[in-house]
């Protein structure tokens, strides 16, 4: 990769990454929120990211449209992609992302969860954004199990949001708590499939 590729790297990363935080930061305070250690970083995970979706495909957080919109502009400037495309690739990148960067946020805070770090989500990041731009393609086979434990994850909030639009959001994150268990054991496939990538790479 010679030194234009590498900036051009460098710089969709972080364009992806500011507007991934910039999503996760409209949750609060992940550490007081979450409790300690890595589990109640995952039912933290599951229950806000059912909130989340919803607020977005019921046609809030108008800020989240302004903060998509001008990632999107610089998203596409960079890989030449239409914006409606660069659209898609950014909210699909922030749900893959964002498990990573509450669990490298807990690992920095609290004692005795995952060391997830920031170096980690940096290599997911590169990973993530190459395997979008390939469309949904890769030779890495350990990055296609990631993808795999992660489209079965998406598969099960995908059908949260279906349940939360016929029972209304009240009702259906009652059944939600009942149902936690089964989003978390998916969330849990998630991290050790990237913690195998990251030992294949002797980053973790």
């Amino acid at each position: 990769m010679d030194s234009d590729e590498l900036d051009q790297r460098n710089a969709l990363r972080s364009i992806v990454l500011e507007y991934v935080r910039s999503q996760l930061s409209s949750w609060g305070d992940v550490t007081k929120i979450a409790g300690r250690g890595r589990l109640a970083g995952t039912a933290f995970v599951v229950k806000n990211a059912a909130r989340f979706l919803w607020s977005i495909r019921s046609g809030g957080l108008a800020d989240h449209v302004e903060r998509l919109e001008v990632a999107a502009k610089a998203y596409s400037e960079l890989t030449g992609r239409p914006v409606e495309d660069s659209e898609d690739d950014l909210d699909e990148l922030t749900s893959q992302l964002i498990p990573l960067l509450v669990w490298t946020d807990l690992s920095m805070e609290l004692p005795g969860a995952d060391p997830f770090r920031r170096r980690d989500v940096l290599g997911a990041a590169d990973a993530l954004i190459a395997y979008r731009l390939q469309g949904n393609r890769t030779d890495d086979t350990l990055l296609e199990d990631v993808m795999t434990a992660y489209w079965r994850m998406d598969q099960d909030q995908d059908e949260t949001l279906d349940r939360i639009e016929e029972m209304g959001p009240t009702a259906a994150l009652r059944g939600a708590r009942r149902r936690g268990a089964t989003g978390r054991a998916l969330l849990e496939e998630y991290r050790v499939a990237w913690n195998r990538w990251f030992e294949a790479r002797g980053i973790a």
